[in-house]
């Protein structure tokens, strides 16, 4: 699961063959959330606060927001990359 972003001891991660809807893993001391990427007319939304503390996760869903770009673009790389080599 590669790291596309690390910000403020956050590292957000997507998995290479995961699954839609577009999403990254956020990680913070050793705890995970799941957080929707939205598209470019939605924003980003946790779907799974996991482990994570609620603050924790709050902050994850506001750093996938201010870098949604960025990370559609890693999700949208990753995913090309393994249909071609499936």
């Amino acid at each position: 699961m590669p790291q596309v972003l690390r910000v403020d001891g956050y590292s957000f991660r997507i998995y290479n063959n995961d699954h839609p809807p577009p999403h990254v893993h956020a990680w913070k001391d050793g705890c995970s959330c799941k957080v929707s990427l939205g598209s470019d007319a939605e924003a980003p939304q946790l779907m799974d606060r996991g482990d994570m503390r609620r603050t924790d996760a709050g902050r994850a869903v506001w750093i996938t927001y201010k870098c949604q770009e960025l990370l559609l673009a890693h999700w949208r790389r990753i995913r090309e990359q393994n249909a071609d080599r499936g």
